[in-house]
């Protein structure tokens, strides 16, 4: 099972690699697949291969079925037959679950994720299919915003990550990543910490097990410093979490919460008023927790 997972976690991080086929499924441990999917719900069925590749002939040819009727159990069968002119090869029968397949679902990885850390809030696809957020992590002290993340290494990272505004904009993130780590040159200004689940995750029973010191270790990165928001910076935070359905509504609310000291300010008030945003992301957290509708304005 733990090879199963690494071979899952280690294609979830290559382009185009992240299906697996009824051949390479067959020769997991039993009852992989059905733990993998209908348990931990990390893969999904995904539409049959049109072709086989046929193991007959020495040009391996693609085939395409024929749905013909067995002659020996009258069910409805994949017929092939190799067009290779140059080989004698007789048409052959396979089942039709033969051509089954199956891909990475990374929302169901994020789901699961979530659970095995303990993650408060709701899940969020940020960039579907790519990043999410997972929520937030409070240890020693520190209040960490969690993601999860693939292909972090490939050509179209750069564009992807620059849609995760509210990733770029965490105070303290860690972003899990299935097993490549990309390089220090993606990432706008500081880095967040970065931890390959291929590192730090197993198997449990039916469950996920992440190893939460590995996790959380700041090794290589510092705890949150220091930083002061704008009013309108931090009702823009607000509004691409969808805690509120514009910036105007949104300002209003962050002037509310710092008038009724929800989190820390300078003590100014109007256009001199700073927000600092470890205390803000703290207050912000608390009402994404609440799962609040995007159309609903903050309290």
């Amino acid at each position: 099972m733990r090879e199963a997972l690494r071979r899952i976690l280690r294609r979830a991080d290559m382009p185009n690699a992240a299906l697996f086929g009824a051949d390479e499924v067959g020769k997991w441990p039993k009852d992989a697949l059905k733990l993998f999917v209908q348990e931990l719900r990390i893969l999904k069925q995904t539409a049959p291969s049109k072709e086989v590749r046929c193991d007959q002939c020495e040009r391996h040819c693609s085939i395409r079925p024929e749905i013909r009727t067995h002659p020996q159990t009258g069910e409805p069968a994949d017929w092939f037959c190799c067009p290779d002119p140059e080989e004698e090869i007789a048409g052959f029968w396979l089942a039709p679950d033969h051509r089954r397949r199956w891909k990475v679902d990374m929302s169901g990885f994020a789901a699961l994720l979530a659970k095995a850390t303990k993650a408060t809030g709701p899940v969020q696809a940020i960039v579907p299919g790519r990043v999410y957020l997972l929520g937030t992590l409070a240890t020693k002290g520190k209040v960490w915003e969690l993601f999860w993340a693939c292909g972090l290494t490939w050509p179209d990272a750069p564009a992807v990550i620059a849609e995760a505004s509210c990733l770029l904009g965490a105070a303290a993130p860690i972003v899990v990543i299935p097993s490549q780590r990309p390089s220090p040159a993606l990432w706008r200004g500081r880095q967040p910490l970065v931890r390959p689940l291929v590192e730090i995750g197993s198997l449990g029973r039916k469950t996920l097990k992440v190893n939460m010191a590995a996790l959380t270790g700041s090794d290589t990165l510092p705890g949150p410093t220091r930083k002061w928001l704008t009013v309108t910076q931090a009702a823009q935070q607000l509004v691409d979490d969808l805690l509120s359905p514009d910036l105007k509504k949104a300002r209003a609310n962050v002037s509310g919460a710092a008038r009724r000291s929800a989190f820390t300010t300078n003590g100014k008030e109007r256009r001199d008023r700073r927000i600092e945003q470890h205390s803000f992301n703290t207050w912000r957290l608390k009402l994404r927790d609440r799962s609040l509708d995007a159309s609903d304005p903050v309290a």
